[in-house]
Formats: C-alpha cells, structure tokens, sequence
C-alpha cells in the first residue's frame, strides 16, 4: 500500500511540474543554444530518469517503513 501512494505522490507531482520541467530543461538551453538534442531524445532521457528516480524512491521508502515497523525506536539511528 506504501509504494501505491509513493507511486500516486510521485507521478501526480511531476504531472504538475511537466510544464516548467519542459520549458526549464529544454525550451530555454534551445533558445540560448546550448542544447541541440531533439525533443524526442530530450523526453527518452526524462523517462529514463523518471525510471530509476521512481525505483530508488520507491526503495527508500520501503526501507524506512520497513525499518518503522521493525526497529520502532532505533529507525532513525538506521536511516
């Protein structure tokens, strides 16, 4: 249940940045020409860090809950 809502918090915030991402990581290196990468490489390159940003995520969060559940005094000592 813990990984549904990490899941559901995640996505629903890059939702809300997706705007700001495009125009910060693409529009203005473009603009300013400093960047030369397409847009479809620039959006394969989003989804791979979406990828493994959500795994590593998803990880941690486990691990501290998991760690809550375990060693309910000490979980901070271990994060």
């Amino acid at each position: 249940m813990t990984a549904l809502y990490f899941l559901a918090f995640s996505l629903g915030y890059g939702l809300i940045l997706a705007p700001l991402s495009l125009y910060r990581g693409y529009l203005l290196p473009r603009q300013y020409g400093l960047a030369t990468q397409r847009l479809a490489g620039w959006l394969v390159d989003e989804a791979k860090g979406l990828l493994l940003g959500l795994s590593l995520g998803l990880g941690l969060v486990e691990l501290l809950y998991f760690l809550l559940h375990r060693a309910t005094h000490t979980w901070w000592l271990w994060l």
